[in-house]
């Protein structure tokens, strides 16, 4: 939370001080979840990468193929994560600057 209003010598230095802060910790927390996707997605890659060399081995590995079938789930799970997100950016931009998202962008998302 920010220092109180009293410390500060205007309204205006206060709210400065605030959004900086403000700032500061929605960059940090962006730059934590950038972190955890990226963990996320190499574990994923490389559980997949491990699931490929077994059934290469031994085709016929009932285990091998389940592990190879949900390391594809879950990572189709974090790229629609990732295009719901934009989804829903382009849709909040067309709501607060009255316009709509481009064609290409919204055939792209389909």
């Amino acid at each position: 939370m920010c220092a109180k209003q009293d410390k500060f010598p205007s309204p205006g230095a206060f709210w400065d001080a605030c959004k900086g802060r403000f700032l500061k910790e929605a960059q940090e927390a962006q730059n934590k979840m950038r972190s955890a996707k990226r963990r996320k997605r190499s574990t994923a890659e490389r559980r997949l990468k491990q699931a490929l060399s077994t059934l290469a081995n031994s085709p016929d590995d009932a285990q091998a193929t389940e592990e190879y079938a949900h390391a594809l789930v879950e990572l189709a799970e974090i790229d629609s994560y990732t295009m719901e997100r934009t989804l829903t950016l382009a849709h909040v931009q067309w709501i607060e600057e009255g316009e709509r998202p481009s064609p290409i962008l919204t055939a792209r998302l389909r």
